[in-house]
């Protein structure tokens, strides 16, 4: 709030009550002289700081926020990572159990040594091996065959990914379309599994059936064993060269995302168990109440906006005020906070290891101590559920009737809030009354019989009167004198009973000019058309004006 605005609320107040007016411009001189001194005080308090303090805050700020925020995701990154991998692992395993049946351990024990063997986790070689598994189980294969193909081929997905430097579901991807008899991804890596080729080294091997006359299961073994001939140098490939940087950088990797998995593994029962009770607290939810509660927030929100936007310039003005001195009281006390942690902390530092120490030997008795009592205190809590239940029925029904009975005494209370609004609202009895106080002198001048003015001032006070600001061209001010001449009886025709206003412009311009016409052309051309756009400001403007 500006000092115009204020000293015209302090002579509002003069005329509602004139000892709440003395009282205002007490407050307001006083507030001006504590907001100097204050202002001094922070000032000098802030220079004497600032040069070394704010320095040294924003170095250990930004080091302490870079390496926290680097933790923070870092850690973020491996859980979520853990938690999508234990996830995965969980539901491959039952493809497993189903494709293997019996032999699902044999595949169990593969998985666990082929990270270091063929450079594959274990959520890769389940998933590889039960995907060629039930592949290969539909063509017909026996469980023996599956199972020994399956890994077989999973091992070669791992030595293939190190030998052309894929990744693991690259080499994989094309592995499996070459089983089923796809033979376009193989030959990205030189492999032909056409018919031809096929049938050939069948007759190499001794078979002499043709490959259309093989059943499903025979093309399968077919195509298996002329796959692991073709590739005969790439298998061990990941064994013989696991050393080099590339292969450290996938064991990195892989050893990472299989370690947060196997952390998370164990919260997997946990965080199920949480959702299961998360999915039916939301399906209790009673969504038609809750719609009515918001409705009536709404409803709440939108009865008071027009009290919040009238205050809050009022509040812009204060946080205005008092942030520039609470942001160098931050400038100064920050280092000082900072620099006390850190002593803290260098106390406590050695204080770390024993109370870690502590912690762990408490652990296992407390732990073993909650086991042990969380029967009793199921029972207990089962025992005050059945006692306090019936009690809070009643409580319940209680308040209900306070609640039956606040709402019968609700509508005359609200009648009377609405008396009072009416009384100090717009058009109502208080501005009227407002309207007819004689001004106070104390520190505005009054224009009961109109005048000029260039600083705040009460107009109204002896019925209808104009303020017209007082700048040449403008065309609202142009406006409101044409007005006030009509209401004066200035500028009207009388023709019967219609009265119409009369409106002249004139354009007039005189220019001397010898020799070359054209700048006088361009001026003329230029001063025509700033007239025209100020006639058509004056009748845009001219139907907006609230003359009333």
């Amino acid at each position: 709030m500006n000092k115009k605005e204020l000293r015209a609320l302090i002579t509002i107040a003069g005329k509602v009550d004139p000892s709440l007016q003395v009282a205002m411009l007490k407050a307001s001189g006083e507030s001006m002289k504590t907001s100097g001194k204050i202002g001094k005080m922070w000032g000098s308090l802030g220079t004497k700081l600032k040069s070394g303090a704010v320095g040294l805050l924003k170095g250990l700020g930004t080091t302490i926020l870079a390496v926290g925020t680097a933790a923070a995701v870092t850690f973020g990154a491996m859980g979520v990572a853990g938690l999508e991998y234990a996830s995965d692992l969980q539901e491959v395993q039952n493809v497993v159990d189903k494709t293997f049946a019996e032999n699902s351990a044999i595949i169990d024990d593969f998985a666990a040594r082929s990270l270091e063997a063929y450079g594959l986790n274990a959520l890769e070689a389940k998933k590889y091996s039960s995907t060629v598994g039930a592949m290969l189980k539909s063509m017909g294969l026996t469980s023996d065959e599956t199972l020994v193909m399956s890994q077989n081929l999973t091992a070669l997905a791992g030595d293939v990914a190190s030998f052309y430097n894929l990744s693991g579901d690259e080499a994989f991807e094309k592995i499996r379309a070459g089983i089923s008899g796809e033979t376009e991804p193989l030959k990205q890596l030189g492999i032909n599994m056409s018919v031809a080729n096929l049938e050939a080294y069948a007759l190499s091997q001794g078979i002499s059936t043709a490959y259309n006359k093989m059943s499903q299961a025979d093309q399968a073994v077919l195509r298996y064993n002329y796959l692991l001939s073709a590739t005969a140098d790439a298998q061990g490939d990941f064994a013989d060269t696991s050393d080099s940087f590339a292969n450290q950088q996938k064991l990195l990797k892989a050893n990472i995302q299989q370690t947060a998995g196997e952390i998370m593994q164990n919260m997997l029962p946990a965080l199920a168990g949480a959702m299961k009770e998360a999915n039916g607290f939301i399906k209790s939810l009673d969504t038609a109440a809750i719609g009515q509660f918001v409705g009536s927030l709404a409803d709440m929100a939108v009865a008071f906006m027009p009290l919040v936007m009238d205050l809050m310039p009022l509040f812009g003005n204060l946080i205005g005020m008092i942030m520039p001195p609470l942001l160098q009281i931050g400038q100064a006390i920050i280092p000082i906070i900072v620099q006390v942690v850190q002593t803290l902390m260098q106390v406590l530092e050695p204080l770390i290891p024993p109370v870690m120490q502590f912690v762990q030997v408490l652990l296992p008795p407390l732990q073993t101590l909650l086991t042990a009592i969380s029967p009793l205190l199921t029972a207990l809590a089962n025992l005050l559920g059945n006692v306090l239940g019936p009690v809070l029925k009643v409580v319940g029904a209680i308040f209900q009737a306070i609640c039956d009975l606040i709402a019968a005494f609700a509508k005359p209370i609200t009648d009377f809030i609405n008396g009072i609004v009416n009384f100090f609202g717009g058009g109502g009895k208080a501005q009227e009354q407002l309207s007819n106080v004689s001004a106070s002198d104390l520190e505005m001048q009054n224009y009961a019989l109109g005048g000029f003015s260039a600083r705040p001032a009460i107009f109204g006070e002896a019925g209808l009167e104009a303020a017209i600001p007082i700048k040449p061209g403008n065309p609202r001010s142009i406006g409101l004198l044409q007005r006030t001449a009509q209401l004066l009886g200035i500028g009207t025709l009388n023709e019967g009973d219609d009265q119409k206003q009369e409106i002249n412009f004139t354009y007039a311009p005189v220019i001397y000019a010898e020799g070359d016409t054209g700048p006088v052309e361009q001026m003329l051309s230029r001063g025509a058309a700033e007239m025209r756009r100020m006639i058509e400001d004056f009748f845009s403007d001219r139907g907006r004006l609230a003359w009333e």
